[in-house]
């Protein structure tokens, strides 16, 4: 729940509830009550609201940004329901959009408890050392800072922020990262190297994994989840796709429905992984990262390799190096994931409000400064909403 305030008031203007159990759904329903309810719904809906006692399928959007498709059921002037497809990232961010002014939940109301009630669940070393600075103060230290400054300082603080909070969402949510590549390409000796130990059976009999395997694992900071999937060959046992030699016994029907799941498997991921054997003549699928396997087969040494060769057996330290920079690669990160004692926004709500701000942070209009400093006491306790009272902004641009 989120019960939201006016500044300067005292009275609950609208509350939001998450009225199905937390976690991944189906479905989600959200409850918007109070007076301006209506209002807020409004704002995020395309096309009018159905009268009370009326339903409606609407899309849901932030601005140009498709958000999902849902019902809008309308009980009353004062209470409307959403009915949403019932992803945890959507519903909290919904939730956040949808609270304005303050996009605390119902419980511990602070940043700084919020983020100390998530660390726990935190999938990375990394990523629970970022939520206790939060519990520290950082996040709070940051916002406060930045109503003192202007034009260009701000902007680029701004920019810190919102970079911080992206690349923060991979320590939070680890990215799906799926090995693929013809059979017999190292996939499962690499998948066991990621992983830490021997989760997969490696053979060199074509065929051996089968099956979709998966299980966490980190790349330096940056915790992920990884996957290993059955390798590619066509129907008549030959390899594709630069396998190597000649299989001659054909895919049977396990093999083959294996094959189709890692298909499925690779149109979800983040992030696959193409292996091909070095020396082998194949190219990576379309949005697929190549990486080459069995480098120690090369001459010369490891310096005189190319950056995208590995070998999970002879070199499991230099293999886990170069998936790294690939994956880093990718998604533009930092080596680091914990930079101590920096602000980093940590919900959606404060990311999506922060990301708002920056795309207007430029502009002079004394309305757009209200609006700013509105936004940051929404994103701050009640205690300190006193940053968003009209009158003393007013007098600082008058120069009481």
């Amino acid at each position: 729940m989120r019960s939201l305030h006016t500044p300067g008031r005292r009275q609950v203007m609208a509350e939001v509830r998450v009225l199905t159990p937390p976690g991944p759904g189906g479905i989600a329903v959200l409850s918007v009550r109070g007076p301006d309810a209506r209002a807020r719904v409004a704002a995020l809906v395309v096309g009018e609201l159905p009268a009370p006692g009326g339903l409606r399928v609407v899309r849901l959007v932030r601005g140009e940004e498709d958000l999902d498709e849902g019902i809008v059921c309308v009980r009353s002037e004062v209470e409307i329901e959403l009915h949403l497809h019932g992803s945890p990232p959507l519903v909290e961010e919904l939730a956040g959009l949808l609270a304005g002014d303050d996009p605390a939940p119902c419980g511990p109301r602070s940043l700084e408890e919020r983020a100390l009630e998530r660390t726990a669940d935190a999938p990375s070393e990394a990523g629970a050392r970022v939520l206790l600075d939060q519990a520290g103060g950082a996040l709070r230290r940051s916002l406060r800072a930045l109503t003192g400054l202007a034009g260009e300082a701000r902007v680029r603080e701004l920019g810190r922020l919102v970079e911080r909070g992206r690349n923060a969402r991979f320590l939070f949510e680890p990215p799906l990262v799926v090995l693929a590549g013809a059979v017999n390409a190292g996939k499962s000796t690499l998948f066991n190297v990621l992983v830490g130990e021997r989760r997969v059976v490696v053979s060199a009999e074509a065929g051996t994994t089968r099956d979709v395997i998966r299980a966490p694992a980190t790349l330096g900071a940056w915790p992920i989840e990884l996957v290993d999937t059955a390798g590619e060959r066509a129907p008549d046992g030959i390899h594709g796709q630069g396998g190597g030699p000649s299989d001659v016994r054909p895919v049977d029907a396990i093999e083959r429905a294996g094959q189709d799941l890692a298909r499925e498997v690779r149109a979800a991921a983040d992030l696959v992984l193409w292996l091909v054997p070095v020396g082998a003549d194949a190219e990576a699928p379309r949005d697929a990262a190549l990486l080459r396997t069995f480098a120690d087969r090369l001459s010369g040494t490891s310096a005189d390799r190319p950056r995208d060769a590995l070998s999970a057996l002879a070199d499991p330290a230099g293999a886990r190096a170069v998936v790294e920079r690939a994956f880093r690669a990718r998604f533009g990160l930092p080596e680091h994931g914990h930079e101590p004692g920096a602000g980093v926004p940590f919900e959606a709500a404060q990311r999506a409000v922060l990301a708002g701000l920056l795309a207007r942070a430029g502009t002079d209009r004394p309305a757009g400064e209200v609006e700013f400093e509105r936004a940051l006491a929404g994103l701050l306790d009640p205690a300190d909403v006193r940053a968003a009272d009209p009158g003393r902004l007013d007098a600082r641009r008058s120069g009481a």
